[in-house]
């Protein structure tokens, strides 16, 4: 293990890698995925939240980041991890069934974004709301047609 940990801030992530030019290039194409977003946050006058979306990095001795970085050495990554476009097809319904919001987009995900990374050509997540008494259905995945097929057949088997 380096001496040195270097940590890159990416929007809500701390990802620390044991090798800066990994770190560099990671950080590169994250910027590169999210140079729309930071675009609008700055035109909006949310230069604050643009600049961690925007993303840094940070040099921190190993045995700090052993001490205090969430995970330890262990979450210390030795490669750069995995990328995919991911498909994503939601909606949120009420009790009795009623569509109130339905969403559909693709972005581009990291193997660090544990919450919403997958390897699956689709992936189902169903929640309740409270607030709401409503349900959220949500696929995402590898395969565009494998999350709409999903998603259509998650919807009907659980429609009153």
């Amino acid at each position: 293990m380096h001496s040195t940990i270097t940590v890159a801030y990416l929007d809500t992530y701390r990802v620390p890698f044991a090798d800066r030019p990994t770190a560099e290039r990671v950080l590169a194409q994250w910027r590169t995925d999210h140079e729309d977003d930071v675009a609008e946050l700055r035109a909006d006058g949310f230069d604050r939240l643009a600049d961690n979306v925007y993303g840094r990095l940070e040099d921190v001795p190993a045995e700090q980041w052993a001490r205090t970085g969430p995970g330890g050495l262990a979450a210390v990554w030795d490669r750069a991890p995995q990328r995919a476009l991911l498909h994503c097809q939601g909606a949120h319904y009420l009790p009795d069934g009623t569509e109130t919001r339905q969403w559909v987009y693709d972005h581009q995900t990291w193997e660090f974004q544990r919450d919403s990374w997958t390897t699956a050509p689709a992936r189902v997540r169903v929640e309740k709301r409270p607030a709401s008494g409503g349900t959220e259905i949500e696929v995402i995945g590898t395969d565009d047609e494998a999350v709409r097929t999903q998603f259509a057949s998650t919807v009907a088997d659980r429609r009153p």
